[in-house]
């Protein structure tokens, strides 16, 4: 049994709809990987950098700042408008190694 044009149309539309549906979805879980396994390659990465750095004193204190200026400068759209967080978030409790 052949389904009326307009029906068929309708049911043809749905399906992909539905196609399309899950595709973004797909790629949206895709992106949301990504970033998760970046964001903890990132966390890894200060964790050993600050590990590196606990008994260095002032001279750590120093690069930390350094480095919390260079992020702040690559990233200064964020914190100007407010749409996104910067990654990096060094904070001196970690220096101290009270993690």
């Amino acid at each position: 049994m052949q389904l009326p044009w307009p029906i068929a149309e309708a049911v043809q539309r749905k399906t992909l709809a539905d196609a399309e549906y899950y595709a973004s979805q797909k790629r949206a879980e895709a992106e949301a990987y990504q970033i998760t396994k970046t964001a903890a390659a990132q966390q890894q990465a200060v964790r050993a950098l600050l590990a590196e750095l606990k008994d260095k004193g002032d001279l750590a204190e120093h690069y930390i700042q350094f480095m919390i200026a260079q992020e702040l400068k690559e990233n200064r759209k964020w914190i100007i408008s407010g749409d996104s967080t910067p990654i990096v978030n060094v904070q001196g409790s970690l220096l101290r190694g009270n993690d």
